[in-house]
């Protein structure tokens, strides 16, 4: 999929689910629900964002899209109805902050059928809450994007979850199941840092 978006955005936008609505809560700039309605990927989204700014921005992004992606002020996900759209993305701001919007709109994301979670910090807290909610991670990767380190991983809804250990909560379980050179740099920061 070719989509002109920087490493990070790129990464998010391959594990939304294909063909099938999806909402992008903190949209900032709607680069992502852009990409991926202009090249077909999913028929329409959703660009979501609290403030006034972001939204703005998002509205000239998405010029001549009107039709196909609707701008919405919302904090987390009160404004998106539960079943409205198949993925949700969660992307680019604080684990703390994430966990409250997951928190806050259970209902909503319950009835979705994936999110694509990318916390800055604090994994371990919106990991957590997704297992308790008999959610697991079904795809994830390590990108490096203007020389930042980003794991991304997607969550659906599954019978049995695997066994996940402090290390899993950590790092990520199917990261660290299959160590790519980016989650080895990863570690690597870490360890000098300490």
């Amino acid at each position: 999929m070719r989509l002109g978006l920087p490493p990070r955005l790129h990464a998010i936008a391959e594990q939304v689910l294909a063909g099938r609505p999806m909402a992008d809560v903190g949209t900032d700039h709607a680069l992502l629900p852009a990409a991926l309605v202009r090249t077909g990927w999913v028929p329409s989204a959703i660009a979501m964002d609290v403030a006034n700014g972001p939204l703005k921005n998002a509205k000239t992004t998405l010029e001549g899209l009107e039709h196909s992606v609707d701008v919405r002020q919302s904090d987390g996900l009160n404004e998106l109805s539960p079943g409205e759209v198949a993925t949700i993305c969660i992307c680019g701001m604080g684990g703390a902050t994430m966990a409250g919007i997951l928190e806050r709109g259970r209902d909503v994301w319950m009835n979705a059928d994936r999110l694509v979670l990318q916390p800055q910090g604090m994994p371990e807290r919106v990991r957590q809450l997704m297992l308790d909610s008999g959610w697991d991670s079904v795809l994830a990767v390590v990108v490096e994007d203007r020389q930042k380190l980003f794991t991304i991983e997607a969550w659906e809804s599954v019978p049995a979850i695997a066994g996940w250990s402090e290390l899993d909560q950590r790092w990520g379980r199917l990261i660290r199941s299959r160590p790519s050179l980016l989650f080895l740099k990863a570690l690597d920061r870490e360890r000098k840092q300490l």
